[in-house]
């Protein structure tokens, strides 16, 4: 357990410097200064596996140490050490939690594994791109994709796959620049950037979709507060969908053309 989150921290601070050179003049100095000079890693003792940054520090689900010696029962658990997503499809979001939970399953993951899958997302967060809702997750998730593609580091690429698509829609009409800048403002001063930036009709239009995929997925987001079985959430974020926001997306770029 020590080993690997040694070895997390590691590869977190190469993370971070990538991060900070594709976005260092959207990164606030002092918010490079403490990411590379402290300790921003630690273990979360909670029942999740889900991962979480507070406060400048990454948590780490130190119940993924329990999940495993279960997943290791599957007959399938590790008859495929290699299967991974190609990078070139990273941006392909046509892509479901079950997929997920089959790789991971088949690949036979260990604990350092699954962590480092997921952290190139979460160093984005500790960059400051914010989080926690649906839209901004989203974007989070496609920028760590994009930055994944790019510098041909390998991840998950499953996380997330319904928010980055309404996401990756919605770059299409702000533009990719103005997008590699929201995700580093914080939440209310995002209209007002997106005024100055790109007028107010789109700035009207992000404030929508923000609002609608929180509405929309309100229900979801109470039905998996309650359920520990990985089945079942990835039943429920089927059921998920944000199919009308992207509609009107569609229709605004078609109207804008």
């Amino acid at each position: 357990m020590i080993e690997d989150k040694n070895n997390i921290v590691k590869q977190l601070l190469n993370y971070l410097r990538i991060i900070i050179s594709e976005y260092k003049d959207n990164i606030k100095p002092e918010t490079i200064d403490y990411l590379l000079n402290n300790n921003i890693v630690e273990f979360n003792s909670a029942s999740t596996i889900s991962f979480f940054v507070e406060n400048g520090v990454l948590y780490l689900p130190k119940r993924i140490y329990d999940i495993i010696p279960i997943l290791k029962g599957h007959e399938l658990y590790g008859v495929s050490p290699n299967d991974r997503r190609k990078i070139e499809d990273y941006l392909d979001t046509n892509t479901t939690y079950y997929d997920y939970i089959e790789h991971v399953i088949k690949v036979g993951i260990t604990p350092y594994q699954f962590f480092e899958e997921s952290l190139l997302h979460e160093a984005m967060h500790l960059c400051g791109s914010v989080g926690g809702n649906p839209l901004e997750e989203g974007i989070t998730e496609l920028k760590s994709r994009e930055l994944a593609q790019k510098n041909n580091i390998k991840i998950s690429a499953y996380g997330y796959p319904k928010e980055t698509e309404v996401a990756k829609t919605l770059q299409e009409v702000i533009g990719k620049d103005v997008m590699d800048q929201l995700t580093f403002i914080k939440t209310h001063d995002r209209r007002n950037f997106l005024i100055e930036k790109v007028g107010i009709e789109k700035a009207d239009l992000y404030k929508r979709v923000f609002k609608d995929m929180i509405l929309l997925s309100n229900g979801y987001n109470i039905k998996i507060e309650t359920i520990s079985d990985p089945y079942i959430k990835a039943e429920e974020y089927k059921k998920l969908s944000y199919a009308t926001v992207l509609e009107y997306i569609d229709e605004y770029i078609e109207k804008t053309k």
